[in-house]
């Protein structure tokens, strides 16, 4: 008897044997303390890999400890990545338009590097909006934070024009 299996009943069993709860955390954060360590000089040792990766499964499997585990994993991780994931393909919505009408790429020219700015910008506006959005679900910032973000990302674009037209103006 021949079984046959969609990407939904795959998805289903991952997440009742624990993939979604237990193995993808783990091994995101490991990742990511595992490249962080690499860059720290007194890390950067080739000798030192094996340490480095002591630590990370450290740090990795603590963060999995069932005090933490609900609120932090089951929650906070469930909300953040896929807004996550929508910040990414605006991301690349706005890259691949702007690839068609401008040569961000030649750092030369002048108004490349001002598009690198621009883009720099706005992936830190959308990383912004995504970290602050996942914590006001939880009332894990204050309501001043919340209800003037729209004052707060245009002020800090209007500072960041005044520092880029400021350092770049003979």
């Amino acid at each position: 008897m021949a079984y046959s299996y969609g990407l939904q009943e795959v998805m289903a069993q991952w997440q009742s044997i624990g993939v979604f709860e237990y193995l993808l955390p783990f091994l995101l954060i490991f990742a990511i303390v595992f490249v962080l360590l690499a860059n720290v000089p007194s890390f950067k040792d080739k000798d030192l890999k094996g340490m480095r990766t002591i630590i990370a499964i450290a740090i990795g499997l603590l963060s999995l400890q069932p005090d933490f585990h609900s609120l932090i994993v089951s929650r906070f991780f469930a909300s953040l990545f896929p807004k996550f994931g929508m910040g990414i393909a605006i991301l690349l919505v706005i890259l691949t338009l702007v690839s068609i009408f401008a040569d961000y790429q030649d750092k030369d020219k002048g108004s490349g590097k001002y598009v690198n700015y621009a883009l720099i910008g706005v992936g830190l506006i959308v990383a912004l909006v995504i970290i602050s959005n996942t914590f006001q679900e939880y009332g894990w910032t204050n309501s001043f934070y919340g209800n003037n973000a729209g004052m707060i990302i245009g002020g800090i674009l209007v500072l960041a024009l005044i520092i880029i037209v400021a350092v770049n103006s003979k």
